[in-house]
């Protein structure tokens, strides 16, 4: 049997894509890799459906719908770049 690998399945939430959150998703990633991990699950909130189910920090922050759905969109890209 293979030893077994260092890995994280709950993912995280970043600065860069979260306003509750701190370290930027690069920082978060890196600090993975420098701890030894194998593999980890990166997460986000995704956005509403509809104006009136926004996040609480996304209403106080005057953030539409539109708008997390572009900051999405960017996590996605972000990550893939630094999967690559």
């Amino acid at each position: 049997m293979s030893e077994a690998q260092r890995v994280s399945v709950h993912g995280a939430h970043s600065g860069s894509f979260c306003s509750h959150a701190l370290d930027s998703l690069e920082a978060v990633v890196n600090r993975c890799i420098e701890l030894g991990y194998e593999w980890i699950c990166l997460t986000e909130h995704m956005p509403p459906e509809f104006e009136s189910l926004r996040a609480p920090d996304d209403v106080v922050e005057g953030h539409s719908v539109e708008w997390t759905q572009q900051r999405l969109d960017n996590y996605f890209t972000e990550a893939r770049q630094l999967q690559a």
